[in-house]
């Protein structure tokens, strides 16, 4: 049986980034993480004070790893990801125990 998993992302916008690009960016980021294999949904939620935070739901770890690998060359250069301060990134992918 396979282990659906969950990848967070937390992280902050840089000083000085355009948050409207980033929060019009952010569907582009979905569109190219439902083209990758294993996926399953994202969701991305406003802690505030600047800091956020991406769920993406993979159908296993393998899937949300191999994402992760191909995100930097894939969409480094979008306005999302250019609007993130590189050092607050946390990322962690964490199994899926019970879901409705």
């Amino acid at each position: 049986m396979t282990t659906q998993c969950l990848e967070s992302v937390r992280f902050r916008l840089a000083a000085g980034a355009d948050e409207a690009a980033f929060r019009a960016a952010a569907p582009l980021v979905t569109e190219w993480a439902s083209r990758q294999p294993g996926f399953r949904s994202r969701m991305l939620v406003e802690e505030g004070e600047g800091w956020f935070r991406d769920f993406v739901l993979w159908e296993d770890e393998a899937s949300a790893s191999a994402a992760a690998a191909a995100f930097g060359k894939a969409m480094g250069g979008s306005a999302f990801a250019r609007a993130i301060e590189g050092a607050s990134v946390e990322m962690r992918h964490l199994p899926v125990v019970s879901a409705a």
